[in-house]
């Protein structure tokens, strides 16, 4: 005879007291994957980092050479002279001269080379006339090279004093007219 066919009064007058619970059964199999949920709400904005360092500015170091009460003529020697490393250039000179000579009028010239790159400014110097003169390029060197300021005049000038100054820079840009 099975529990349902005994009359539900007569097994609740032969059920006993319930006995301690049993061991914990084993671990059952992982079930199956359930649906994918819903895309969630995007999140509040974060703060703003912390200030970054500041950058480099693009330029480098300058290089100033000078000399001082140099007597030049035909076909002198360079002035000044600066060996550079390789790079982008700004290079100015300044030449102030005095015609101590007997001459009326005579020409002064000076020219800046960088490279296969030059620029020149030229004067003519009344008798006991104090000139001065200012020439500046832009130079790219690929690798190591050197700028030299030279100066001319067909009778010995006093070069009172003369400086070239070298401007490291970012890149050079040459925009012509």
């Amino acid at each position: 005879m099975t529990a349902g066919k005994i009359a539900k009064k007569t097994r609740n007058q032969l059920r006993g007291d319930r006995g301690p619970a049993g061991a914990q059964g084993p671990q059952g199999k992982t079930g199956k994957t359930g649906a994918k949920g819903a895309k969630g709400a995007t999140g509040a904005k974060g703060d703003a980092g912390a200030k970054g360092a500041p950058g480099a500015d693009g330029t480098g170091p300058a290089f100033e050479v000078l000399t001082l009460n140099k007597t030049i003529g035909d076909a002198s020697p360079p002035l000044l002279s600066q060996g550079l490393a390789a790079g982008a250039y700004v290079i100015t000179a300044d030449v102030t001269a005095t015609n101590n000579t007997g001459a009326e009028a005579l020409p002064i010239e000076c020219t800046l080379v960088a490279g296969t790159e030059s620029s020149a400014a030229a004067a003519t110097m009344a008798k006991g006339d104090v000139q001065s003169l200012s020439v500046s390029l832009t130079h790219t060197f690929g690798s190591t090279g050197a700028v030299t300021l030279t100066c001319n005049s067909p009778e010995a000038v006093l070069v009172d004093s003369a400086n070239m100054i070298s401007t490291q820079v970012k890149s050079q840009v040459r925009v012509g007219i």
